[in-house]
């Protein structure tokens, strides 16, 4: 089955959509659309999970910032972290985590509230 939608995007982000769509081979801006939302989907999946759940969370920050303050309340689901200086300044961490669903939520919400991050990527899974 297939529902059909419609959504309403300001000019600029359309724009950038048929260029990204366009440069990646999408025959059409609705299968662009269509990746996208399952993306989406896939990626805060994860959100509703209960239970024991294992993967990374991929920080981004713009600038050297030091996440120890944060990392260490949770080292009871932090099995592993590494921090990789990158060009201009910035930094990504990769954050492997393992342990109750709820525990990697908090930490997930806390990286996001970091003055700085640019961006976290989950990619956690029920275990």
């Amino acid at each position: 089955m297939t529902v059909k939608t419609g959504v309403s995007l300001p000019d600029d982000v359309y724009s950038m959509l048929l260029d990204i769509a366009e440069s990646r081979g999408y025959k059409s801006v609705s299968q662009a659309i269509r990746d996208a939302v399952t993306l989406f989907v896939v990626a805060n999946r994860w959100w509703g999970l209960e239970g024991r759940v294992a993967g990374a969370f991929q920080v981004l920050l713009k600038d050297d910032k030091w996440l120890g303050s944060i990392l260490s309340r949770y080292r009871g689901i932090i099995r592993t972290h590494v921090s990789v200086p990158l060009t201009g300044g910035r930094t990504i961490h990769i954050v492997v985590v393992e342990g109750p669903a709820g525990e990697a939520k908090r930490l997930y919400s806390e990286l996001v509230r970091v003055r700085g991050v640019l961006s976290v990527q989950p990619n956690i899974l029920p275990v």
